[in-house]
């Protein structure tokens, strides 16, 4: 009944292919479009005012919408069971589905509220400011056209979506940010991606692939088992409430992450279709910080490569035998205390403000100086250990531009090459204890140690 002039009150049909338009707002008392001998099942409805029901809607084929951009579109009866929907106008849409729903392409000018009992997929592209997603899923809305501003979820089961845009997690409707209950979570945007709401997969992971800045709002914390962050960032996860067990990244920008707790650098596995698995951290020569609550376990190696890498934690940090670290300059903030003895580690330029001991191993040469501020970390200059052990292990020279100072703590030294000092290298400390090759040219007229020792194979030259 495709008459533009159509004026109906309430409508209940049942038949194979069902069509109509009208002049005015669609009632559904209740519509049953089943596919029959030489129907395929298809449902239009074609309104100027809102399109609402009274009774279930069953379409075993297509159901197309059409509103009007300023009228809203509310099928809401927990008995609809559709099978694809697609709407080509309408301002607030709020779709409700027995089980499985597939959405079509669609334009809607606001709000696209959905909910299902089962999988909710797409067959074509989405664009609407605001996207509510509810109930078990799994959810996988991964068409790289999708136009979505705000998205916010609920559901049970597995959820991927994936933007072409800019996207922002928020509250859309009674919804706020994207809630999993212990599944994976997987968003992928073509440019910028803003947590202004928690997103919190639980015991699942969440996985994000942005190919544009990463930013959290005050209420944006982030919950998940492991984090997988892929893509070109830069990646700003700062906000103090962020609680991860594992962290893995292949960035190239930079990643500057804060953790309430402990957390470890490990690997992630793939996180649905939009996130591929992950070992460590490469950040594609960029900086890299990395702020716990607890301690900080590297399982997986960390690679900053020409970038600078800071590291806070409140709790001990130690490295496994893959947990090697390559950076240009290590900056070292916190409690501690730092345990960096894998063999393997690769690092220019060493600086620490610590509270807790620092002992810190490296393959080639190595300097004690100025260090930058990396992501949320301060700028620091030489090593400061509060009272507490200093150790430094070099395969090649050992160069202290800027001071060592450990205070009441012992400081050891350790090098394959030439140790030196610079006119603001001074050394610090209780006891001195220098072993391997050297030689040791310690002459900087501000050294402070109370006891020397040394096992070394080349001469040793103390002012003290």
């Amino acid at each position: 009944l495709p008459n533009a002039g159509n004026t109906f009150n309430t409508v209940t049909f049942t038949g194979g292919d069902i069509a109509w338009q009208q002049a005015n707002a669609v009632t559904i008392g209740s519509v049953s479009a089943n596919a029959g001998g030489t129907s395929t099942g298809a449902l239009t409805i074609t309104a100027t005012g809102p399109i609402t029901q009274t009774g279930a809607v069953t379409a075993a084929g297509t159901m197309t919408l059409a509103a009007g951009a300023g009228n809203n579109i509310t099928l809401t009866n927990a008995a609809n069971d559709f099978s694809t929907v697609a709407m080509t106008s309408g301002n607030n849409v709020t779709l409700v589905d027995t089980n499985a729903l597939e959405l079509g392409t669609s334009t809607v000018s606001n709000t696209l509220s959905v909910t299902t009992g089962g999988a909710l997929t797409q067959s074509g592209a989405l664009t609407v400011p605001n996207l509510e997603v509810l109930g078990t899923g799994p959810v996988t809305l991964i068409n790289p056209a999708n136009d979505i501003t705000t998205l916010a979820a609920s559901t049970t089961g597995t959820f991927e979506y994936r933007d072409g845009n800019a996207l922002t997690i928020a509250t859309v409707g009674a919804t706020s940010g994207i809630t999993s209950a212990n599944n994976d979570v997987a968003l992928q945007t073509g440019t910028t991606l803003t947590l202004n709401q928690a997103v919190n997969a639980g015991a699942g992971n969440l996985g994000l692939n942005v190919g544009g800045a990463v930013t959290q709002g005050a209420a944006g914390t982030i919950t998940a088992s492991g984090l997988n962050l892929q893509g070109s960032g830069p990646y700003q996860l700062t906000n103090p409430g962020n609680d991860v067990a594992t962290l893995g990244a292949n960035i190239t920008g930079t990643l500057d992450y804060r953790d309430a707790n402990a957390l470890a650098v490990g690997s992630v596995p793939a996180v649905g279709t939009l996130v591929p698995a992950v070992s460590g951290i490469i950040s594609g020569n960029n900086d890299l910080a990395l702020q716990t609550g607890g301690a900080l376990t590297i399982n997986q190696a960390i690679n900053t490569g020409a970038g600078n890498l800071g590291l806070s934690a409140n709790g001990p940090v130690i490295q496994a035998a893959a947990g090697t670290i390559t950076a240009n300059n290590l900056n070292l903030q916190g409690a501690g205390p730092y345990d960096l003895t894998n063999a393997n580690n690769d690092v220019n330029v060493v600086g620490a403000n610590t509270t807790g001991s620092v002992q810190v191993t490296d393959v080639n040469n190595l300097t004690v100086g100025a260090v930058t501020a990396v992501g949320s970390l301060p700028a620091v200059t030489g090593i400061i250990s509060g009272n507490n052990d200093v150790v430094l292990v070099t395969g090649g020279t050992l160069t202290l531009a800027n001071s060592i100072n450990a205070g009441t703590g012992n400081v050891g030294l350790q090098a394959g090459g030439a140790v030196t000092q610079g006119a603001a290298g001074s050394t610090i400390g209780n006891n001195l204890d220098l072993q391997g090759n050297g030689p040791f040219t310690l002459t900087n007229g501000g050294n402070d140690v109370n006891t020397v020792g040394a096992n070394t194979n080349g001469p040793v030259q103390i002012t003290d």
